[in-house]
């Protein structure tokens, strides 16, 4: 696993001007969209009710008090809900890029694996149609198969990622601003998730035992991205 210091770009600028033809060929350069895909999750968390928050708030399936539940069946777990995530979703199915998205929160440094907490991480849920699902969720093996896909071409499974979060939740809890690596067949790029304000931080340490002021971590996201062409 190779780690690359994390690039900035707003993707906004981006976004509107490339050709319709253009054909994105590496991870590389999907990167930007990831970035502009991050703001816009960012802004769901920040902006949560009681009955939608973390990953509930981010995908159309609820999973409030229990591990994110997909329905197999489903092309994609996110729906957008502004013209600017239509652009950025249409932008990234459009150029074949396969995205799973993973919340965790700073329970994942208190828990092993093994207790399956769903506090300390849940997902992937499919950003993207033709993302492949993984092999197993925590309640249940994914029995529905995307054509031609091999098991250790899925994304990531809660178990294989575990770790990876751990690692982005130490390094946001020491300032760091987040990074990318591969990781399998992905790219992966950790993001952390910041209490901007009082009622961030109310909630979370109303469920939480670590006390965290504005401005600190609360948890963050995982993309795995890749692009298929």
């Amino acid at each position: 696993m190779t780690l690359r210091p994390l690039l900035v770009v707003s993707f906004s600028s981006l976004l509107f001007t490339l050709p319709g033809n253009t054909t994105l060929r590496k991870s590389a350069e999907a990167l930007p969209l990831i970035n502009d895909l991050d703001a816009s999750i960012q802004e769901r968390l920040l902006n949560a009710a009681p009955e939608t928050l973390g990953m509930s708030r981010v995908m159309f399936r609820p999973s409030t008090g229990e591990h994110f539940r997909p329905v197999l069946t489903d092309k994609r777990d996110f729906a957008p809900e502004n013209d600017r995530e239509r652009k950025i979703l249409t932008t990234l199915e459009s150029h074949n890029v396969q995205v799973g998205l993973y919340l965790f929160g700073q329970s994942i440094l208190r828990e092993n694996a093994a207790v399956l907490s769903y506090r300390a991480l849940k997902g992937p849920g499919l950003i993207t149609v033709g993302t492949p699902r993984p092999q197993w969720y925590p309640f249940a093996v994914t029995e529905r198969r995307a054509e031609g896909t091999a098991a250790g071409d899925r994304l990531p499974d809660w178990n294989a990622i575990y770790p990876v979060a751990q690692r982005a939740l130490r390094s946001f809890n020491d300032g760091g601003r987040g990074f990318e690596m591969e990781f399998q067949t992905w790219t992966i790029a950790a993001r952390p998730t910041i209490a901007a304000s009082s009622k961030c931080v109310s909630c979370h340490n109303g469920m939480d035992p670590r006390t965290v002021k504005v401005g600190e971590p609360i948890g963050g996201v995982l993309y795995a991205y890749r692009v298929r062409n």
